[in-house]
């Protein structure tokens, strides 16, 4: 036999050996009464709570498993945190090799009892670590360098950990000592596999909020704090969470369901995220319309928005925003450096908006006095928004709008509007502009400047083929005439006149311009070539000058 034969056989027999006796030791010294005698004074005076288990398995090659492990919370025999069994499984040899390879951590039926107490503070306070402006420009320098949050000179490959059956229970004395506040979130199961501090692992979760599913799923990088995650939560009766949004919501809510399905990409510096957010069933008042119900509405959000936490700033590249039947589109950047005042540019898209799904669907206590109008038509355009939110009304840097059809009634009269508006640098222009009146046709070019005091100012030319002023004058006019001008004639109920139906109005505009009618119709006399000056002044319209050609 070889020399490097016998010291194999040799090596190998000396491994045996060590591995026998340091079996034996495990097995006759490492017990679990042994165990217990050691960790529960060192972890009860870690935590500053009692702390209990049951039975304790030690398995040299496979691992450690303990049962019914309990920790009290502070100061009372109640439960913080208590699972039924604990195992920890990992491959013995590998140790040898400086690698730590855990096969499996497991937690069956964990239960955590959290609570806030009446003074904001948790029950678990005192166990979080006490940061410092240090420790936190400390992270930030480190976020800022991507920088590994974990020592990768530690080799750690985890296979498997697995929470399975969980529960944590919430109650919050804060708002209500008395009736404090109760959330469960059961049927908790958490999975992630491949777990080291080096390369991205799979997770996945999912758990039951106050009986509304939730599930979790994605990969996540410990080094580098990068991950990206799919959210989706079945819907979710918001009451139950009424005392954390009652306070600052203008108005009060009776009813509604939040469902979420959304994507989520986590950096360091930077959160993106995707998806849809949908409330349903919503009944709710507010404050500024008390008499105005909404009732089963449904509202929706489509999105993709990225948030630059070192610059501060929300980007977002695609809002939808759905009430009921009607889509309002928009984009946009928001600034938050100044948190108090943020900077936003901003664009608001409506894309075929029905104006009479718009008068169906607004509570009718907000349109009462407009149905009556019949409004109906589509309007195409957008808004595009530029400054800092305390601007007001002077954030408006431009509109266009396309008007397709715009209609509206008064008396015995359709009246109708279709053609282009846009308003750029405090400048309102209208292009191709086509008012409809009963069967009357006229086009309206116009050109006009807002002041510093908020009022049109500007020009305009009416132009219209053909006008018959029969069809527009009631024909109780004159007979209201006769009536005044005869004192003892009998009393004859004026007829209820387009100006009773419509006005009056205040418009804050100063409007002068020119009337152009190729003819003009008027009782039986027939005008030709009409012309004559417009004005329109602190709510007086008035006509001079006009000029015409007859027969």
């Amino acid at each position: 036999m070889s020399i490097p034969v016998k010291i194999g056989i040799l090596i190998t027999c000396v491994l045996v050996i060590f591995t026998v006796a340091l079996t034996f030791l495990v097995k006759t010294q490492v017990t679990p009464e042994k165990v217990r005698e050691t960790l529960i004074p060192l972890i009860e005076k870690s935590l500053e709570r009692n702390v209990d288990f049951g039975e304790v398995t030690i398995g040299l090659f496979s691992g450690i498993s303990v049962a019914d492990l309990k920790v009290m919370q502070k100061g009372a025999d109640e439960d913080f945190f208590s699972v039924k069994s604990a195992e920890f499984h990992y491959q013995f040899w590998p140790l040898l090799t400086g690698k730590v390879v855990v096969d499996q951590v497991l937690l069956d039926q964990p239960r955590i009892y959290f609570t806030r107490m009446p003074d904001g503070q948790f029950n678990f306070s005192d166990l979080l670590p006490k940061t410092t402006e240090n420790d936190h420009a400390a992270v930030v320098a480190r976020n800022n360098n991507n920088a590994p949050s974990f020592p990768t000179s530690f080799n750690l490959l985890v296979k498997e950990v697995n929470l399975k059956s969980g529960e944590l229970h919430y109650v919050d004395r804060y708002k209500n000592a008395r009736s404090p506040f109760r959330y469960t979130l059961d049927n908790l199961n958490i999975k992630a596999r491949q777990i080291t501090f080096d390369k991205s692992f799979p997770i996945d979760l999912s758990a039951a909020v106050n009986g509304s599913n939730i599930d979790i799923s994605g990969k996540y990088d410990l080094s580098s704090m990068v991950g990206d995650l799919v959210i989706h939560l079945a819907p979710l009766d918001l009451l139950q969470f009424a005392p954390y949004y009652r306070e600052s919501f203008p108005g009060k809510v009776a009813s509604a369901q939040l469902a979420l399905n959304l994507e989520v990409d986590l950096r360091p510096d930077l959160i993106s995220s995707k998806g849809k957010v949908l409330f349903e069933n919503v009944d709710l008042t507010l404050e500024e319309f008390p008499e105005s119900d909404f009732k089963d509405t449904k509202l929706s959000v489509d999105y993709s928005l990225n948030y630059n936490t070192n610059k501060q700033l929300l980007g977002v590249s695609t809002l939808l925003l759905g009430f009921n039947d009607l889509n309002i589109g928009a984009e946009g950047e928001f600034d938050f450096s100044t948190p108090d005042d943020p900077y936003l540019v901003f664009t608001l898209l409506m894309k075929q908006l029905d104006l009479r799904k718009v008068m169906q669907n607004v509570p009718e206590e907000l349109v009462r006095d407009y149905q009556k109008y019949s409004v109906a038509g589509l309007i195409d355009g957008q808004v595009e928004l530029s400054g800092k939110l305390s601007r007001g009304l002077d954030l408006v840097k431009s509109v266009e709008l396309s008007l397709h059809d715009v209609r509206a009634s008064a008396e015995n009269f359709r009246a109708g509007v279709s053609g282009s508006i846009g308003y750029s640098d405090k400048v309102l222009q209208t292009e191709n502009l086509l008012l409809q009146y009963g069967d009357q046709q006229a086009q309206l070019q116009l050109n006009a400047q807002r002041t510093p005091d908020n009022i049109l100012q500007g020009d305009f030319v009416l132009s219209a083929e053909t006008l018959n002023l029969n069809k527009i004058i009631p024909e109780s006019r004159k007979e209201t005439q006769e009536t005044a001008a005869d004192p003892g004639a009998p009393d004859i109920e004026r007829r209820k006149t387009l100006s009773d139906d419509i006005g009056p109005y205040d418009f804050p505009v100063d409007m002068s311009g020119t009337l152009a009618v190729k003819r003009l119709i008027y009782k039986e006399l027939n005008l030709d070539k009409v012309s004559a000056a417009l004005n329109l002044e602190n709510n007086q319209f008035s006509v001079r000058d006009m000029t015409s050609q007859v027969g």
